[in-house]
């Protein structure tokens, strides 16, 4: 028996407004200890048309009613969190490594978030050029 699914996310607006919150507190930590941070994107492979194929290894989305959010919605779900990540980055002036090319690349994941091992190397790959491209006379 499969169980009942959604595609129509709960209002995310008080876990949002408390995420962008913690994130507003870690920047001034981050800041008080003069740790250089920053944020990096979550990535999925869930989408509105994944292929039946790909639907085995999804998991998670669970709501309190006892539905499941469909991948449509879980997409969705990712993409707001990764929206207000990237706001309070540019809002707090924190660098901001995006992961989102990765995106929809079911080959590159083990589930419907964690990477493989391709998708670690990708991910250490995007990381990596960053640094690169941000390097300078000091550590970091």
């Amino acid at each position: 028996m499969e169980a009942e699914k959604c595609d129509v996310l709960p209002d995310l607006s008080e876990p949002l407004g408390r995420f962008r919150q913690r994130l507003r507190e870690m920047v001034e930590t981050c800041r008080q200890k003069r740790v250089r941070l920053i944020f990096v994107s979550s990535v999925t492979f869930y989408r509105k048309d994944l292929p039946p194929e790909d639907r085995d290894i999804v998991w998670g989305g669970k709501l309190a009613d006892g539905r499941y959010l469909t991948e449509r919605g879980l997409r969705e779900g990712f993409d707001l969190f990764n929206q207000a990540l990237k706001e309070v980055a540019e809002e707090m002036n924190v660098e901001f490594v995006d992961l989102s090319p990765l995106n929809e690349q079911p080959k590159l994941f083990y589930d419907g978030s964690h990477f493989n091992v391709e998708g670690a190397r990708q991910v250490a790959d995007i990381v990596a050029d960053h640094f690169l491209a941000r390097r300078s006379g000091n550590r970091w």
